[in-house]
C-alpha cells in the first residue's frame, strides 16, 4: 500500500471506530430507559423462548458488535497495522464489556 492509501485506511478506521462508539452509546442509553420504564411500570420482564431466551436487545447488539471489531481487525492486520497498536479498538472492546449496573437485573 501506498503512504496514501495507508492514511485513507486510517481515516475510515477512526471513523468506522466513532460510529460503533456512537451505537453502544444509543444502545446503553435506550436499555437503560427500558429498564427504568419497567421499574416505574412495576412490569416483569418479558419471557423469552427458542435459542435467544434471556438475550436482551443490547445483548443481540453487543454480540454483533464483537463480530464486527473482530472482522474489522482481521482488515485492520491487513493494512500491515496491528489492532493491538489501534487504542481505539480496545476501547471500543472495554465498552462492549462494560453494562449498566442494573442491566442484567430482572424484575421478579
Amino acid at each position: 500500500h501506498t503512504h496514501t492509501q495507508t492514511k485513507l485506511s486510517l481515516i475510515h478506521l477512526i471513523r468506522y471506530l466513532a460510529g460503533v462508539n456512537e451505537v453502544l452509546v444509543s444502545v446503553r442509553k435506550t436499555e437503560e430507559n427500558l429498564i427504568r420504564l419497567k421499574k416505574m411500570r412495576g412490569s416483569q420482564a418479558n419471557v423469552a423462548s427458542g435459542p435467544d431466551a434471556g438475550a436482551t436487545d443490547e445483548d443481540k447488539i453487543r454480540a454483533q458488535l464483537r463480530e464486527d471489531i473482530k472482522n474489522f481487525s482481521v482488515q485492520v492486520n491487513l493494512l500491515g497495522v496491528s489492532p493491538a497498536d489501534v487504542p481505539s479498538i480496545a476501547e471500543l472492546n472495554v465498552l462492549l464489556d462494560t453494562r449498566p449496573a442494573d442491566s442484567r437485573t430482572e424484575d421478579i
